[in-house]
């Protein structure tokens, strides 16, 4: 689990909850830089989430193609407003019960997960020093809201960690979730590029 400020912590990451507050600012400096399999969890998990926007964007834009009443243009959306309207669209269709139930599920993974991709997107990302916890740092006071909430401070370093062995579960988690609604948004687009063609 991530351990943000305010939250009750894993036992884990005592330890190096322990160090940033010991050292507040100058604990960035003490930290170790990312070993191989953290960087691959990261890129993995940010592979995912690329992979995921570009197969509902693709989704949505070839249904507008083969419809011209639909009025959405993927190509101007947030990725947010693609995750809600992909899965929408998604769920809309006449699917068997396997893949509705891999939709439903994968959606679930990849939004309760999308803080970790915004966190490697966007923030320095370092090992502790004294715990298997990776901490991710930011000067910013969109960063700090985003953590803290109303009680964010104006400026200040901003922090979040996340228990190594963690990360690798969501990461694992997130890539089988891409993968699930690649495979419907695949079957969606082959068979009407089937029935258009015929």
């Amino acid at each position: 689990m991530t351990t943000f400020p305010g939250q009750r912590p894993d036992p884990i990451l005592l330890p190096t909850l322990d160090f940033l507050n010991r050292y507040g600012v100058t604990a960035p400096m003490r930290c170790k830089p990312l070993e191989l399999k953290d960087k691959v969890a990261a890129h993995d998990v940010l592979q995912a989430y690329c992979g995921l926007d570009f197969n509902l964007r693709l989704t949505l834009g070839m249904r507008g193609h083969w419809d011209p009443r639909i009025k959405a243009k993927p190509l101007d959306m947030k990725e947010a407003h693609v995750l809600q309207k992909g899965e929408e669209f998604l769920m809309s269709l006449p699917l068997e019960e396997r893949d509705r139930g891999n939709v439903v599920y994968a959606f679930k993974v990849v939004k309760e997960h999308r803080k970790i991709r915004h966190n490697f997107a966007h923030m320095a990302a370092k090992r502790s020093p004294i715990g298997d916890a990776i901490v991710w740092f930011s000067w910013n006071r969109q960063e700090a809201k985003r953590s803290y909430g109303a009680r964010a401070p104006k400026e200040g370093l901003n922090w979040e960690v996340i228990a190594s062995r963690d990360l690798q579960i969501y990461s694992d988690a997130v890539h089988r979730a891409g993968h699930m609604i690649a495979h419907v948004c695949e079957k969606f687009i082959n068979e009407r590029a089937k029935l258009n063609a015929s």
